[in-house]
C-alpha cells in the first residue's frame, strides 16, 4: 500500500490545510510511504531543487534563452533552476562524461598548439615550457568550471557599458553567462564526443557556435531597439570580455611560471 502518512495535516509543522502544499511552512501535503519512487522524488527535490525545473530550463535555454535569463531576473526564480546551480550542475555532468568516455582535452586542443608552434618555429619553444604548459592546461580543464568563471565579471561590466539603458545592476548582468555558459557546455560535450570517437575538432567552429549562442541570447536578453546595432553591441561585450578575460589568464599564467621554477 502507499496510502499518504498525514492527510491534510502538514507533517512539519501540524497546520492544516489543502491543496498540494502547506499555507504556512510550504511543505507537501498528502505525502506517500516511503519506496523508491518516492525516495527518489525526494531526492530531486531537496538535494538538487530540480523537480520539473530542470527539463523546463534546458527546453528553455534551448529554444529561447533570453527569455529565461529575463524572466529570473524579474523575479520569476521558480520557473528554472538557479543560474548559478544550473552552471555547476551542466559543467558537473559534463565533466564527469569525459571522464566516463577517457577524453583527454589537452590532446583535443593539442593540434591548435602545434600549429601555433610550427607558426613560430619550434626550436623557440623549449621542452621545459612545453612540459610547463601542459601542467597548467591540465590543472586548466581538470577545473575548467572555475576558470571559466573568470571572464563573468567582464561579460558584466561591459554589459552594463554597452546595454546601460537596460537598467540592470552587475549582479543581474552576470546572470545571462552563468546560463549560457552553463549550457554551451552541453555542446562542448558535443564537440568532445565527436574528437573521441573521429579525432576531428574544430576550434573555429566551437568559438562560432559559443559567439553565435551568446550574440542571440543577449539580444533576447537586452531586447535592445536596434536589431542590427544591438547585435554588435552584444558580440562587442563577447570579444571585449574574452580579452580581458586572456589578459588575466596570461598573467595567471606568469604568476604560475614563476612560482612553479
Amino acid at each position: 500500500m502507499n496510502k499518504p502518512l498525514k492527510s491534510g495535516t502538514c507533517v512539519n509543522c501540524d497546520a492544516s490545510g489543502a491543496g498540494s502544499f502547506c499555507q504556512a511552512c510550504g511543505q507537501k501535503l498528502n505525502i506517500p510511504r516511503l519506496n523508491f519512487k518516492s525516495f527518489a522524488g525526494d531526492i530531486m527535490d531537496r538535494v538538487l531543487g530540480l523537480e520539473g525545473m530542470l527539463p523546463r530550463t534546458l527546453k528553455g535555454l534551448t529554444i529561447n534563452p533570453g527569455k529565461v535569463v529575463s524572466e529570473y531576473v524579474r523575479g520569476n526564480r521558480r520557473k528554472y533552476v538557479n543560474p548559478v546551480s544550473y552552471y555547476f550542475l551542466i559543467f558537473g555532468a559534463y565533466l564527469l562524461l569525459l571522464n566516463l568516455f577517457n577524453v583527454d582535452l589537452v590532446e583535443m586542443v593539442s593540434g591548435i598548439q602545434d600549429t601555433m608552434a610550427g607558426a613560430v618555429g619550434s626550436s623557440e619553444v623549449s621542452k621545459e615550457t612545453t612540459e610547463k604548459q601542459q601542467a597548467l592546461q591540465g590543472m586548466i580543464f581538470k577545473n575548467l568550471q572555475f576558470f571559466a568563471l573568470l571572464q563573468f565579471p567582464f561579460i558584466a561590466w561591459w554589459s552594463k557599458v554597452f546595454f546601460k539603458k537596460a537598467g540592470y545592476n552587475f549582479l543581474e548582468n552576470i546572470i545571462l553567462p552563468f546560463y549560457v555558459f552553463g549550457h554551451l557546455a552541453i555542446s562542448s560535450l558535443f564537440f568532445a564526443l565527436i574528437f573521441k570517437f573521429t579525432g576531428w575538432f574544430s576550434a573555429l567552429v566551437g568559438i562560432s557556435v559559443t559567439m553565435v549562442y551568446f550574440c542571440w541570447a543577449g539580444y533576447r536578453f537586452y531586447q535592445p531597439d536596434s536589431k542590427i546595432l544591438g547585435i554588435i553591441k552584444v558580440f562587442m561585450v563577447y570579444a571585449l570580455s574574452y580579452i580581458c578575460f586572456l589578459l588575466l589568464a596570461g598573467v595567471l599564467g606568469v604568476i604560475y611560471a614563476v612560482l612553479t621554477r
